[in-house]
């Protein structure tokens, strides 16, 4: 794996989905990660090639996950 390693937390922020989404991506296979012990790790690389996937058509193969929009969050205060 190429790039910096990010957490669970960190690479849901990246993809703007919840804990439990990514978790479900990464145990179906559908999104690359690294096991260190406890701890699932996601390259940069891989997290940049899940959106080009998902918003090329590709879709995640995953029976009842048919896409999933990412999208940047936008915070007013």
């Amino acid at each position: 794996m190429k790039g910096n390693l990010l957490s669970v937390g960190q690479a849901a922020e990246r993809l703007g989905l919840s804990l439990w989404t990514v978790y479900r991506l990464a145990r179906g296979g559908n999104l690359r990660s690294v096991r260190i012990g406890r701890r699932r790790l996601f390259a940069e690389a891989d997290l940049e090639a899940f959106v080009e996937a998902t918003q090329s058509g590709a879709g995640t193969g995953q029976p009842g996950v048919r896409s999933i929009a990412v999208c940047e969050k936008s915070v007013t205060e």
